[in-house]
C-alpha cells in the first residue's frame, strides 16, 4: 500500500517563497564626512561632524525607493579606530544617539581629550549600503 502525497504543502511553501521576496526591506545609506577638532579656551575639545544620510526601501525584485529618514543613530568619537587592532572601551570618548535625518547635517559634541576618529553608526547596527564610510579620521589642531 503506497502513500498519497498532497501537493498542497509543497505549493505552500512556494507561494510562502514568492510572498517572503516581495517583501520590502530598508537599507540606510550612512556617511561621515568632514571631522574637525578645535581646543576651547577652557582646555576641552568641540569636534563637528559632517554627516550625510538616506533611507531607501527596496522591493524583492530590486526596485529602490527614497523615503524620509528620522532616526536616532549612534555618533560616537574615539582616540583608536573602531574595528582595529587593539581598539577597546578605554579608546571610546564618546558614544550617543543623535537624531539623524534625511540630507546633510552637522553635529558638535564637546569632549575632554581630543579624539582622533569620528562616525555615525560606528559599530554598523543598521543595515548600511556602504558601511566603510561611516569613520573618518578627525583633522585639526
Amino acid at each position: 500500500m503506497k502513500a498519497k502525497y498532497s501537493k498542497a504543502p509543497a505549493e505552500r511553501v512556494v507561494k510562502d517563497i514568492r510572498r517572503a521576496t516581495r517583501k520590502q526591506y530598508s537599507a540606510d545609506d550612512l556617511k561621515a564626512g568632514a571631522a574637525k577638532v578645535k581646543k576651547l579656551v577652557n582646555g576641552r575639545f568641540e569636534t563637528e561632524i559632517s554627516i550625510e544620510a538616506a533611507k531607501f526601501y527596496a522591493d524583492g525584485l530590486g526596485k529602490e525607493t527614497e523615503a524620509d529618514m528620522v532616526n536616532e543613530i549612534e555618533i560616537g568619537l574615539f582616540t583608536a579606530k573602531p574595528g582595529r587592532g587593539t581598539f577597546n572601551s578605554k579608546d571610546v570618548l564618546y558614544k550617543h544617539r543623535h537624531k539623524i535625518t534625511s540630507g546633510p547635517q552637522k553635529i558638535r559634541i564637546v569632549t575632554s581629550k581630543r579624539p582622533l576618529f569620528a562616525g555615525v553608526d560606528p559599530y554598523n547596527k543598521y543595515i548600511d549600503r556602504n558601511s566603510d564610510d561611516n569613520i573618518v579620521d578627525v583633522s585639526g589642531p
